[in-house]
């Protein structure tokens, strides 16, 4: 049975996207089928062809659609859709989205721990006063789950920042997306932003004292708690895409 459309409440090019990306992924306009002609969609949507058309430009962006001019807009494989594009993984449905979180956090193990460690021998006093700041500021949020997630992932961003390492900090920025989306996830689980929050602090200490070791043992155990978190996710979550979207 055929999957009904995501009903959301977006302007007016992202309500396309969304939708025509739920078609693409859920196999409903398959890889090599033509996307239909812009004055239909224009007339389903209920929109102007400017907006179909910008709508198409994202899907490209995502890898979803190839736009030939003369020859219409294809859909691609599967192979070339982004792979850390949240809504392209939220309709994947629950195995694919939970699999990519697991993936990215795996990752993370790998990097973060190590940009921790940088940042603590590289932080300058103004970045650390910054991310004190911003810590504070996230005390207030414990309590705000939309918020704080938000802000944790700002944190994380931080830390690359302080790290000083141009091509460290490039190579993370296409990640953003999906964590912030995995956060928005876990932060509603109980008790999660009161457990984060404090390990926050406790790489913060070690930043404080520009002792790389301390630093990467608190990330270390952030990250060891983030994966606790994660597994408990995929114990509730039913539809990635109801959540996120």
């Amino acid at each position: 049975m055929a999957s009904s459309p995501v009903k959301v409440s977006a302007p007016l090019h992202r309500r396309v996207v969304i939708e025509l990306t739920r078609r693409i992924v859920q196999g409903e306009l398959e890889p090599g089928s033509l996307v239909p002609a812009e004055p239909r969609l224009s007339e389903e949507f209920g929109v102007s062809r400017i907006v179909i058309r910008e709508a198409a430009k994202v899907l490209a962006e995502k890898g979803l659609v190839e736009v030939r001019r003369g020859r219409g807009t294809s859909v691609t494989p599967p192979q070339r859709w982004s792979p850390l594009d949240p809504l392209v993984l939220a309709l994947r449905g629950r195995d694919g989205f939970y699999a990519a979180q697991a993936e990215l956090l795996e990752a993370r193990k790998v990097f973060e721990v190590e940009i921790a460690g940088l940042a603590a021998t590289r932080i300058s006093p103004e970045a650390l006063g910054a991310i004190s700041t911003h810590l504070r500021g996230m005390d207030g949020m414990i309590n705000d789950p939309d918020a704080f997630h938000k802000s944790d992932a700002d944190f994380h961003f931080l830390l690359v920042q302080a790290a000083h390492n141009a091509v460290l900090a490039k190579l993370i920025e296409p990640i953003h997306d999906i964590l912030t989306s995995g956060f928005r996830l876990t932060a509603r689980l109980p008790g999660v932003p009161k457990n984060a929050q404090a390990m926050h602090w406790a790489i913060f200490r070690g930043l404080e004292k520009h002792d790389p070791q301390e630093t990467k043992r608190a990330m270390r155990a952030h990250l060891e708690q983030a994966e606790q978190d994660l597994v408990k996710i995929g114990a509730w979550i039913k539809d990635p895409a109801e959540d996120l979207l």
